[in-house]
């Protein structure tokens, strides 16, 4: 059976003409923010893709109403048409109201018939592979899964696309700026030695900002990246905490710091003066 044909017959010509949806889940283990699903959002002109976690399916009104204010007041254009699975939370009476508030098509495909919502359903399963591979490859906790699928899909909106014009990637198409892939890393790999204050679930903690010292640097690990902050994200091994850290110095104020590249020259220094590396 074929894919589902584009609205009108044609050719997508704008943002928004046409959105791609799918959640997957449940994961085997809870995220450590306690999410079990994800959900995907892909429009079909640029592919730019947002994921959104969720602790239950029914979780996805919410999501969907901020994502569609964001993306309706960022494009300047209405949602025209919602392709999706049959899947309950895709239909929804409170759902099919918001679709008839805003003058927004439905599309839903035929039970057992996921080819009919394929670039949902294939985006969302390369996403996974993705995580898993490098989480694998890395020797990353489970449940880390979360992050690790926000920064593939971080990946994916900078990397061109065989359905895209040539060179153009979605997040150029989607924000009309080239993408700075300087600021794209490795996942999992080591991101320095850190002093600053931990980021737990429950918030920021209160203790200051201890002294300078080998008692407070922390190895952490590049685990993603900050929408509302110019940073990164970095968790410790083996501890239910993460770091925010600034990017190229920009960083100030107590949750975000210069990259730890400073503490290791600093030991680095200490090292050659006593002639020793420090344990």
């Amino acid at each position: 059976m074929t894919p589902t044909p584009s609205p009108g017959g044609g050719r997508i010509t704008k943002l928004l003409q046409l959105v791609h949806s799918d959640v997957r889940g449940p994961i085997s283990e809870p995220s450590r923010g306690g999410a079990l699903h994800f959900s995907t959002f892909t429009d079909d002109f640029s592919r730019w893709t947002d994921v959104f976690f969720l602790h239950m399916t029914s979780d996805l009104l919410v999501e969907y109403k901020k994502w569609l204010t964001k993306a309706q007041l960022h494009t300047g254009n209405n949602i025209k048409v919602l392709r999706s699975d049959n899947d309950g939370e895709y239909v929804s009476t409170a759902l099919t109201a918001l679709h008839d508030e805003n003058g927004t098509s439905h599309q839903t495909t035929v039970p057992d018939t996921p080819q009919q919502n394929g670039a949902a359903e294939r985006l969302n399963r390369v996403l996974v592979e993705m995580a898993r591979t490098v989480m694998r490859h890395k020797d990353v906790e489970q449940d880390l899964w979360a992050d690790a699928i926000k920064t593939a899909v971080y990946t994916w909106n900078r990397g061109t696309r065989r359905a895209l014009p040539v060179v153009k990637t979605p997040h150029e198409l989607w924000t009309g700026n080239k993408p700075d892939k300087a600021t794209c890393g490795w996942l999992g790999r080591h991101a320095g030695w850190c002093c600053t204050r931990v980021t737990s679930e429950a918030g920021l903690e209160t203790r200051p900002r201890r002294a300078f010292s080998s008692s407070a640097v922390l190895p952490s690990r590049f685990f993603g990246y900050f929408q509302a902050t110019w940073g990164r994200h970095s968790v410790v091994p083996h501890r239910k905490c993460s770091l925010r850290l600034g990017m190229a110095g920009r960083g100030s104020g107590d949750t975000i710091i210069r990259f730890g590249w400073h503490v290791q020259r600093l030991r680095q220094r200490e090292s050659s003066s006593h002639g020793q590396v420090p344990g």
